[in-house]
């Protein structure tokens, strides 16, 4: 998975993960994303409060979900403790010592110009 800085994000389903100089947006592309220690991480935390398979971030019927995976630490979602959340765009997510946001960069309509020749 490759993180992409925010000021080139597509619309789409993102975890943003925010730097003291930018903010990384990790796309949710896949209908699941696990977040751990352990090397089968799609998102990989290198820190002991973080367990080998903390939590997944599970997309089904258009809806985004944090589940913990019985970690030892906890999943949190707004400063809640949770076993499962449904997100919301702006949620934050804690795992460890890792902050997270849930973003969702909406598609835009772009208004195209009329042709030339017509009536405005």
């Amino acid at each position: 998975m490759h993180l992409v800085i925010s000021e080139h994000a597509v619309p789409g389903r993102y975890l943003a993960i925010d730097t003291d100089r930018d903010t990384w947006l990790l796309p949710l592309r896949r209908r699941s994303i696990h977040i751990g220690r352990g090397l089968s991480a799609d998102l990989r935390i290198d820190d002991s409060r973080v367990s080998r398979l903390h939590a997944i971030v599970m997309q089904q019927a258009g809806e985004v979900h944090l589940l913990d995976s019985r970690s030892l630490n906890g999943t949190y979602v707004n400063g809640h403790r949770v076993m499962a959340a449904r997100l919301r765009h702006g949620d934050t997510m804690r795992v460890g010592p890792l902050n997270l946001r849930y973003v969702e960069v909406p598609f835009q309509l772009i208004r195209q110009a009329p042709p030339a020749g017509a009536a405005a």
